[in-house]
């Protein structure tokens, strides 16, 4: 997954490039996708979870420690991990192509979506 943020002006017709790439996007392209769009829960589908293919997917996208990642975990079995919309569907693909099954749901707090994803910057 990547990003990238580029403007233009109305008034002069010039644009540029405000900054791109391949890691975890910035607060500054994240806030205001949170803002607009909302926060995105993704969770976990029914009982009987691989929690190992579930700890591979999260070690593999984010450099968590195990135990960060068994947060990670439980986060994803029960309330749910809140990102952009953009996030959760790459995060439900990634458990997919593992056999793991989740749902992505529209969440309520912005404030909870912090990257990665609830672990301390």
């Amino acid at each position: 997954m990547g990003w990238d943020a580029e403007f233009r002006c109305g008034a002069c017709g010039d644009g540029g490039c405000l900054g791109f790439g391949g890691e975890d996007a910035p607060d500054w392209v994240r806030g205001p996708l949170l803002e607009r769009y909302g926060p995105v829960l993704v969770r976990l589908v029914g009982p009987g979870v691989d929690r190992g293919a579930v700890l591979r997917v999260v070690r593999a996208a984010w450099p968590v420690t195990l135990p960060q990642a068994a947060g990670l975990l439980r986060q994803l079995a029960g309330d749910g991990l809140a990102g952009t919309p953009a996030e959760a569907a790459w995060l439900c693909g990634r458990l997919a192509e593992r056999g793991v099954a989740a749902e992505a749901v529209p969440g309520q707090d912005v404030a909870g979506a912090g990257r990665p994803w609830g672990l301390p910057g």
